[in-house]
């Protein structure tokens, strides 16, 4: 009930945001930064990855029989996902309008969210199929998470001194090379290590 209210609570900050933040201060005329500055930025603006990803663990952890239930249906779920993330994408992948600011980041969450639940159950052909590329993906992805944006920056500032435009396909190459090459540094020199720590830890207690 707790994540629902959260959940629900993301709407009515969201356009708070919407009309009494941004309208305001952008005077009706789009803008970008300032969309980002309010909306898109914000921790409270944006739970609902958060929120999903917990329910999900909360039902995987403390409801294994309703778990168990859902087996027969998962392939159906990923499928769900897919539909939902494919609605999401043709109805706010252009702009920075209302529907965007308000339902885009939930809509993306929950769909990302049933793909994720369906690729846990052993049923799925997700779960049963087994790739060293994918699984290095994973290992990797809440590195490139944290920095893939300010990678991204630092390369488009210094490929355009070179006279490289920020949205050229090189620059959008490079990036994603450099991003790979900092989270697997990152990777490597302090998940890694922290978490043989944790594990160190935990066995002791």
């Amino acid at each position: 009930v707790l994540l629902l209210i959260l959940f629900l609570a993301g709407f009515l900050i969201r356009l708070y945001s919407w009309y009494e933040v941004y309208i305001p201060q952008s005077n009706g005329i789009e803008n970008r930064a300032l969309w980002i500055q309010t909306i898109y930025y914000p921790t409270y603006c944006r739970l609902d990855g958060l929120l999903v990803g917990v329910a999900i663990a909360g039902l995987y952890n403390y409801l294994p029989s309703l778990f168990s239930g859902l087996s027969k249906y998962a392939n159906v779920i990923i499928v769900v996902g897919l539909v939902i993330l494919t609605v999401a994408y043709f109805l706010f992948s252009n702009g920075i309008g209302f529907g965007r600011s308000i339902f885009s980041f939930p809509m993306v969450s929950v769909g990302f969210g049933f793909l994720v639940l369906g690729a846990i159950i052993p049923n799925s052909f997700l779960y049963q199929w087994k790739s060293k590329i994918l699984t290095k993906i994973a290992e990797l992805s809440y590195a490139l998470y944290l920095i893939h944006m300010g990678i991204i920056l630092v390369t488009q500032t210094v490929l355009f001194n070179f006279s490289i435009a920020k949205d050229s396909n090189l620059t959008f190459l490079l990036s994603m090379v450099f991003c790979v090459l900092v989270a697997l540094l990152l990777h490597y020199s302090i998940e890694k290590p922290f978490m043989k720590m944790r594990g160190r830890f935990l066995k002791k207690k």
